[in-house]
């Protein structure tokens, strides 16, 4: 294996500022010692409970900037969400956008500094700044859409649904490139690493194989068809159904979407019935000219955290030592996400409809970490074998400075588990064409009932936001225009 070039230092009061450095950037990062799991459940909490929201608010705010804004930035644009701040959570999230845009262009120069630098490698990956992922950069972007229809903001909502777009060819080229990167990496330093040859890795590779990518969002492209749709923008609205129906094939709204569009659209009746063979001839067109549609889009409590374990792996011989199995931390996910709960509309004794699952948040996560393993393995290795470096010459300089050495190396081998965890385990989706007027609608769950007011305008879509908490709904209502 080619070593890492060795950390020189000239004295011992050199390795123990260094120590010290880093410590003091341990205790200044919560993460390393505790997780960033644990550390959000009280904010969780207070969003769940009546009248606590604005407090987990208030917490956020003071956490949701510099390094830490990818972080805490979009918990906090999901709880003003929530609270129906849309201005604010536009605000949090523009921030947070322009950030991401920002490192997007760095993205290259920042990983070689991640494999390569000795201080980088020499921290835990808790210390450095949390970077947002694809999937979640894609929800984002379609969260944005609805802060803009909360602003009554029907141009800007498309604009960002389009932008999701582009971002998901750019994540899919990233992705590409990193690996490439890594791989290279990996041969370099005679490094293997498969976490489909390890069962701790079971469950987040069950999980991963549910999707075929990380930033392909069901819920993403059916928001996107309703939009475009209101805007009068058919063709582009059918494109985003069919996108839909690619990664939720089975959802019948889905179906009926894409149907609906296409007698919207006059296509003649070839297409519309073959798409009915494929979907079963009980699923049929509902559209009519002058009545008005209301689309719900349910999300369903938060997706599950990650969690850490710890896995032998074997490495090739370095730094005169012969080959040996190390303990490496790893993040995993289980397949514990809530059970879904579907949701049922009524007015008065009229059934509307049930919402169907058109996307897990789950799936999604785990395919990202999937994708980052490697990236994650390397690091992991890279950092053992400086570490090994520095504890090799603080023993030789200190006994003392060796230990102190020893301990940080222990302190700081945490897997990382910072993710967006306000993102919804699933979002489900139901549209229903109705006379225009205004209604009183119930929404029920499992003995839960809340009625909610609705306002039917011919030939316009209502959208009916509703957020599942667990305990109560949060609904918010948009008329597009």
């Amino acid at each position: 294996m080619k070593l890492l070039k060795s950390i020189i230092f000239k004295s011992p009061g050199l390795v123990l500022a260094f120590v010290s450095t880093l410590l003091l950037q341990g205790c200044s990062t919560a993460t390393l010692f505790s997780s960033y799991p644990s550390q959000l459940q009280p904010i969780k909490q207070q969003t769940r409970a009546k009248g606590e929201l604005n407090q987990a608010i208030t917490s956020l705010k003071s956490k949701a900037q510099g390094d830490n804004l990818q972080l805490y930035g979009p918990e906090l644009g999901r709880l003003q969400q929530f609270a129906g701040d849309f201005k604010g959570s536009l605000a949090t999230y523009a921030k947070v956008i322009d950030q991401v845009r920002q490192q997007q262009l760095e993205a290259k120069v920042r990983l070689s500094h991640l494999l390569t630098d000795a201080g980088s490698l020499m921290v835990n990956d808790n210390v450095i700044p949390y970077r947002l992922t694809g999937y979640e950069i894609v929800y984002l972007y379609y969260f944005q859409a609805l802060n803009y229809l909360g602003l009554h903001d029907l141009t800007n909502a498309v604009v960002s649904v389009r932008r999701a777009v582009n971002e998901q060819t750019f994540i899919k080229q990233q992705h590409a490139d990193e690996l490439a990167q890594v791989n290279q990496k990996m041969h370099e330093q005679r490094l293997n690493f498969n976490p489909q040859n390890y069962k701790q890795f079971s469950q987040t590779m069950k999980l991963a194989s549910e999707t075929k990518n990380d930033f392909e969002n069901g819920f993403g492209y059916y928001l996107a068809s309703v939009l475009f749709a209101a805007q009068g923008d058919l063709n582009n609205a059918i494109v985003s159904a069919k996108n839909a129906l690619g990664v939720a094939p089975d959802n019948r709204y889905v179906q009926q979407r894409l149907l609906d569009l296409l007698r919207q659209q006059g296509s003649n009746a070839g297409p519309i019935a073959q798409y009915e063979k494929q979907f079963g001839h009980s699923i049929k067109p509902t559209y009519q000219a002058g009545q008005a549609l209301l689309v719900v889009i349910d999300e369903q409590d938060f997706v599950t955290p990650m969690h850490a374990i710890s896995v032998p792996v074997p490495l090739p011989g370095f730094g005169g030592h012969g080959p040996q199995v190390q303990q490496f931390s790893f993040p995993v996910y289980n397949d514990k996400a809530p059970t879904v709960q579907a949701l049922s509309i009524h007015q008065g004794d009229t059934h509307w409809g049930t919402t169907q699952v058109v996307v897990r948040t789950l799936p999604l996560a785990a395919h990202s970490l999937k994708a980052r393993y490697p990236l994650i393995f390397l690091r992991e290795a890279l950092s053992f074998i400086a570490k090994m470096q520095l504890t090799q010459k603080a023993q030789k300089d200190d006994s003392v400075l060796g230990l102190i050495v020893q301990v940080y190396s222990l302190v700081s081998d945490q897997a990382d588990l910072r993710s967006w965890l306000t993102l919804p385990s699933n979002v489900q989706v139901m549209q229903h064409y109705a006379k225009p007027g205004k209604y009183r609608l119930g929404l029920s769950q499992h003995g839960r009932l809340q009625n909610v007011n609705v306002s039917l305008q011919s030939g316009k879509t209502t959208l009916l936001w509703v957020i599942d908490l667990g305990n109560r709904f949060i609904v918010h209502t948009f008329l597009l225009t």
